[in-house]
């Protein structure tokens, strides 16, 4: 190998070394030429090094790392700076190499490579370099560039490896003052193939006088001037220097004269001059950096996510921002969700619904978006197919149960903000029944019968569990159902009729229903075609005196309106015990029709959500009275407790009387039976009585709470008669077992498209829809007619059994006499069908203080 010319400035060290030359004028050359073991194939050698995957190594004091090496600092105890043992020193403790078998040294000289051999094995031996500092600072025997293999602990006490042939021939090198005390572990005799780097033997000879302090400083030690090497040697206990190596001597001791292994190790660390005041931890107990939690939307089975905005900011104070939440606002095909970690402001109490988060908002209870934008002065409310020309920094959302959302967008992306506002606005209105979430979750569970919400199977149709003795809820569906209503209110002369079974006569009414025992299916088919959408006379409830409670809708063909009337009349005349006479009322003349009530809510809504407080606190009880809310409810009380009079006192059977018979004498007919029987105060008879009187009687829930946005045909019905219900609480707290929050959640569920309860203008619409979809989506429905939704009464859907004891009144007095009425103290006397405590002159001179 040529060698190159010396030079006053120092030479790229680095370069040299990875070519395998060395420079004799160069101070790097000289410091790091046999200490640089980065993966470089040697010249000579078949293969470059390959560093240990495992080593028992701990400190290694000699060891010096170059000046290219990431660290030359301990890692984890250890020192080994560069990640890969010396190869060509002999320590037993530093390599634990199959050593190759004892034979002749090559005889290359110091100044050439020597060419690769095969030692025991077929190991390669690894070749020398040439230089003024040697790539080879241990002068024995050359050692194998197999991998390296877990050494020994230094406590096993195994003794030094056997010498492997004699001692190759070197220039000895000069001007080195040897240390003053031994610095590496005592190795082999002077000498001897494979002496450990740094041994006493040889210590000047070794390795240079430099080492790797704990905290990887270069430190140079030297021996004392006037002391030669071989002085300095036979000081150290190391016997005469080897041949070739400042003698002529080619001699090398025999085995005796190695010191044992017990000598080897026996001197001490160096004493490190840092030290540390913590004390030592394993990993194992030091904790871990919290992860950051992902903010991430609960999703029901069939709920998608469809867009989504990080860094909104929440609104909760219109006054000030001190009490703003940040999170991620989400909006799926059921609902929008606002994900946060932060906990909810100014609220002491409150109760976890299971369907929807804290801050969640179902996109049938939205009412109307604004999206504002505060640079440009500009605000506009979106439409489903409504494009967006400015950047939203902030979104307003009307609720249809009074609540105003707002978000702020200051720090969220401006597309993100535009895309997730025309998402909402295009998700809460839509155009077709079959978009609605109802179908898509049902969907899925068909499809995945295993999956369960809550814990429970959600398929639909049965009551729900709602009191602690297990009763359920009936649906009216079955003719058992209504043969059960029949015997518990004591209507011997009614029947069960069949005649609309598979929905042949009319399509808003229930396939069963109950009419009087006189009436034959035949005359009931013919007399049909003369009611508006062929809804016959539908009994609704049996007073213990034998009047009944009918419901019946106007007879459009004025020639047969006479006679077909009179006809009607007899037959409910007969099936009273008394023969009394009939008291007919038509609704439509004597109670706000339903345009009327419209109007009412919308400027209550006004009042309430819209017009600032300043401007209304001193009106405010005027303004109330100008929206005619309240006007209303006392109308329908009234007059329901009239009705209630004629039925208890005259012992008349009475006709609800309207056009189509399935609005105002849903609303009439409830507060009569709430007002007469006691069962449906109860829990599970109020949720029986709205199954009866609203759902399979054919009120319009899909257009009445304008679930696909018609708003020419929204009315708030069955919010007023909840109001009118809680008028009844409030004067009457023991008569009722439901809260007021029972109340409040039961006008909350029916805003929510997942249960089919309130999903549907009538019965038919239900299975037309589903057994359609079902076609689409390939499912198998077998005997059953339609889909099954998730029925509203099985409230442990939506609340844990903690919460649902808020549902109980604890003022309720169940079957007791006493019912306490403005502090007076009445008592009823309860016969088998218990009458109402409330007495219809105690309610009407009531309402009129109303």
């Amino acid at each position: 190998m040529q060698r190159r010319s010396s030079s006053s400035k120092l030479c790229r060290g680095q370069g040299h070394l990875a070519q395998g030359l060395t420079e004799p004028g160069c101070e790097r050359c000289q410091r790091w030429s046999s200490h640089d073991l980065r993966l470089q194939p040697v010249p000579g050698s078949p293969q470059p090094l390959s560093p240990p995957r495992r080593s028992w190594i701990l400190p290694l004091p000699y060891e010096t790392a170059p000046r290219s090496s990431n660290s030359c600092r301990p890692r984890n105890g250890g020192f080994s700076s560069h990640g890969a043992l010396r190869p060509n020193c002999g320590n037993p403790v530093l390599q634990q190499a199959a050593r190759p078998a004892a034979g002749p040294a090559s005889g290359c000289s110091l100044g050439q490579a020597r060419p690769a051999q095969d030692g025991a094995g077929g190991a390669v031996t690894r070749p020398r370099q040439r230089g003024r500092a040697g790539a080879a600072r241990c002068r024995g025997r050359a050692v194998t560039a197999g991998p390296l293999v877990p050494s020994a602990p230094p406590y096993a006490g195994t003794a030094a490896p056997a010498p492997h042939g004699p001692a190759r021939p070197g220039p000895a090198r000069r001007g080195r003052r040897p240390p003053t005390e031994p610095l590496g572990r005592l190795g082999e005799e002077e000498g001897a193939v494979g002496a450990p780097c740094g041994a006493a033997a040889a210590p000047a000879r070794a390795c240079p006088g430099r080492w790797l302090l704990p905290w990887g400083r270069r430190v140079r030690r030297g021996r004392p001037r006037g002391v030669t090497g071989s002085a300095a040697r036979a000081a150290a206990g190391a016997g005469p220097e080897p041949a070739g190596v400042g003698t002529t001597s080619a001699a090398r001791p025999g085995p005796a004269a190695r010191p044992s292994a017990a000598t080897m190790f026996s001197l001490k660390q160096p004493k490190p001059t840092f030290k540390s005041y913590l004390l030592p931890q394993a990993d194992d107990n030091i904790a871990s950096e919290p992860r950051i939690k992902k903010l991430e939307p609960v999703l029901l089975p069939g709920e998608i996510v469809v867009n989504e905005v990080n860094f909104v900011r929440k609104c909760i104070a219109t006054d000030t921002s001190q009490y703003d939440l940040w999170g991620k606002l989400v909006c799926t095909n059921f609902k929008i969700s606002f994900i946060t970690d932060d906990p909810m402001p100014l609220q002491k109490f409150h109760y976890k619904n299971l369907l929807l988060g804290e801050h969640d908002v179902p996109l049938t209870c939205i009412e109307q978006i604004v999206t504002v934008n505060d640079t440009k002065r500009k605000q506009k409310v979106l439409g489903p197919n409504q494009k967006l020309k400015f950047n939203p920094t902030e979104l307003i959302i009307y609720c249809k149960d009074f609540r105003i959302v707002r978000f702020r967008f200051d720090e969220a992306g401006p597309e993100s903000a535009k895309k997730v506002c025309l998402a909402i606005a295009h998700y809460s209105q839509p155009t077709d029944l079959q978009l609605l979430f109802a179908f898509e979750y049902v969907g899925e569970i068909y499809h995945n019968p295993a999956k369960k919400v809550n814990g429970i199977d959600p398929g639909g149709g049965g009551g729900g569990i709602s009191s602690a003795s297990g009763q359920q809820t009936p649906l009216f569906e079955t003719y058992s159902d209504w043969d059960r209503e029949i015997k518990r209110t004591g209507a011997s002369e009614w029947r069960v009729c069949s005649v609309n079974e598979g929905y042949m006569i009319s399509t808003c009414l229930p396939e069963y229903f109950v009419v009087p025992s006189s009436l034959a299916d035949q005359d009931l088919k013919l007399y049909s075609y003369s009611f508006i959408g062929r809804r016959m006379p539908l009994w609704s409830w049996n007073h213990p005196n034998g009047s009944a409670l009918v419901r019946m809708a106007n007879i459009k063909d004025v020639l047969q309106q006479r006679r077909i009337d009179q006809r009607i009349c007899n037959a409910i005349t007969r099936s009273h015990p008394l023969r009394s006479d009939v008291y007919k009322s038509d609704l439509d003349k004597c109670l706000p029709n339903i345009q009327e009530i419209q109007a009412a809510h919308n400027k209550l809504k006004q009042l309430c959500v819209n017009d600032p407080f300043d401007e209304t606190e001193e009106k405010w009880l005027s303004s109330l009275e100008n929206t005619r809310w309240l006007e209303y409810i006392r109308a329908f009380l009234k007059h329901s407790a009239e009705l209630v009079y004629m039925m208890e006192c005259k012992h008349v059977s009475v006709v609800l009387q309207e056009e189509e018979g399935r609005d105002l004498s849903c609303l009439a007919a409830s507060l009569i039976q709430v007002m007469l029987d006691p069962y449906f105060r109860t829990i599970i008879g109020f949720q029986s009585l709205i199954q009866k009187e609203w759902v399979m009687a054919g009120y319009q829930f899909l257009d009445r709470c304008n679930h696909l946005k018609r708003s020419d045909k929204e009315s708030p019905l069955f919010l007023m008669f909840l109001d009118c219900v809680w008028q009844l609480l409030e004067q009457y707290p023991a008569a009722f077992e439901f809260s007021e929050v029972y109340l409040t959640i039961l006008y909350d569920s029916a805003r929510i498209s997942l249960f089919g309860t309130f999903l549907f203008n009538c019965p038919h619409q239900r299975v037309k829809e589903s057994t359609e979809f079902a076609i689409s989506k390939n499912i198998q429905l077998g005997d059953e007619k339609g889909l099954r939704f998730p029925c509203v009464w099985d409230w442990s859907l939506q609340f844990t059994s903690r919460d649902r004891l808020l549902f109980h009144n604890p003022l309720y007095i169940g079957k007791s006499t006493p019912s306490v009425h403005n502090g007076a103290l009445r008592t009823f006397k309860r016969s088998k069908a218990t009458v109402c405590p409330v007495s219809p002159a105690a309610v009407t001179q009531k309402l009129r203080t109303i």
